[in-house]
């Protein structure tokens, strides 16, 4: 994927091109200049017809230096007030309806992100754990095109808890990617990502896993439950299972089974062979058609056995 420089000021990204933005500028920029002619045209007949105006009026339009001096005066003036009016206009008109206002993240960086990101390379990243979210901060400064597919075997801490109890693919994951992919506050992702203390029902549960199991029950479906959980944290791109299938991780150690994605890592030995069990899940048939349409295909950074492969066994 061929990097794309992203702009370091307003100014520049304003001006990058595929914005749409300077043919109409140049086309308000043309009709001011034919207002300007046609005033213009009406107070040279005023002033060729011996009209007397009032003595303030040759000191306002400074009528004591040379025409050229005037016009260039008038010219920059003119323009730095055009550009004052117009930032102020946007961020006045505009700002209400850009997430997290327009003093966060400007009117012209998200004019910039709609439309350069949005006709970016189509990325799919595999994986899941701490690796994925860190590869998915990265990719989303380039391109809006994007699909995780995050693995659904994890089992421990939180997430486990909340899947043995409540039988639903585990959260935790899809939080990390949803928290990467954000485009809000930062005080919206500190906020998924906090982790309740102590030592009650709650403690050890993050905030972010709860809000997922919740919108679970409202939707009536994990993934759709992902889905609107993205448009509540300004999400870029999407977030999919790779199946919709309740399964576990097992592996053979030598002569020992290890059954679950967070036993398998724990001990010695040689891991020969990992597994599924149901064996050989249905795909999900959104993940399938992000692979089939994607530009570019990324596996990992993760664990090899428990982010990476159960991805590639459904």
């Amino acid at each position: 994927m061929k990097a794309r420089l992203r702009p370091s000021n307003n100014l520049t990204r304003l001006l990058t091109p595929g914005l749409h933005v300077k043919r109409w500028l140049l086309l308000l920029m043309v009709g001011i200049v034919m207002v300007a002619l046609a005033i213009g045209y009406v107070l040279r007949d005023i002033y060729s017809s011996n009209f007397r105006f009032p003595n303030f009026v040759s000191d306002l339009t400074l009528q004591f230096l040379p025409r050229s001096v005037r016009g260039l005066l008038f010219l920059a003036v003119g323009v730095a007030i055009i550009g004052i009016s117009f930032y102020f206009l946007g961020k006045s008109v505009l700002g209400p309806f850009l997430p997290g206002g327009a003093g966060e993240r400007g009117f012209v960086q998200q004019l910039y992100d709609y439309r350069l990101l949005s006709r970016g390379p189509r990325v799919v990243a595999m994986g899941g754990g701490t690796g994925l979210s860190a590869l998915l901060r990265g990719i989303k400064k380039y391109t809006g095109n994007i699909v995780a597919i995050v693995t659904v075997a994890d089992d421990g801490g939180s997430s486990g808890r909340l899947r043995d109890e409540f039988r639903v693919l585990p959260p935790g994951d899809f939080r990390q990617c949803l928290t990467a992919l954000a485009e809000t506050e930062p005080l919206m992702t500190d906020l998924f990502q906090h982790r309740f203390s102590g030592d009650g029902e709650l403690g050890g549960h993050s905030f972010g896993n709860l809000f997922i199991m919740a919108m679970a029950e409202i939707t009536g479906d994990f993934e759709h439950a992902i889905r609107e959980s993205g448009r509540v944290l300004a999400v870029r791109g999407a977030i999919v299972p790779s199946t919709l299938t309740d399964v576990v991780l097992c592996a053979n150690v030598g002569e020992e089974l290890r059954v679950g994605e967070s036993k398998v890592p724990v001990g010695d030995g040689h891991i020969d062979r990992v597994f599924l069990e149901p064996a050989a899940p249905p795909i999900n048939p959104e993940a399938e058609n992000a692979v089939l349409n994607a530009e570019m295909v990324i596996i990992g950074p993760g664990s090899l056995y428990t982010s990476i492969l159960p991805n590639l066994l459904v």
